[in-house]
């Protein structure tokens, strides 16, 4: 009898590594896509974005493609 709650105790806790590994893993997986998709829009933003100073002053504009349009700040 002992050893059968033994070898029940020694299956979930087989259960429980793979679980935790998997969470673990999905987690990461999730953390990575979400991290690249951000720098991304980084990316978008910086590269519609230029800076030029027609009177000494600089000025920024920015495309936004929701709204289609330019603005300066």
């Amino acid at each position: 009898m002992h050893n059968y709650h033994k070898k029940n105790l020694v299956e979930y806790y087989k259960q429980l590594v793979v679980l935790c590994s998997a969470t673990i893993i999905i987690s990461t997986a999730l953390t990575i896509y979400l991290v690249n998709r951000g720098f991304d829009r980084v990316r978008e933003a910086i590269a519609s974005t230029f800076v030029y100073s027609p009177t000494h002053g600089a000025s920024v504009h920015v495309y936004s493609k929701d709204t289609d349009l330019w603005k300066t700040y």
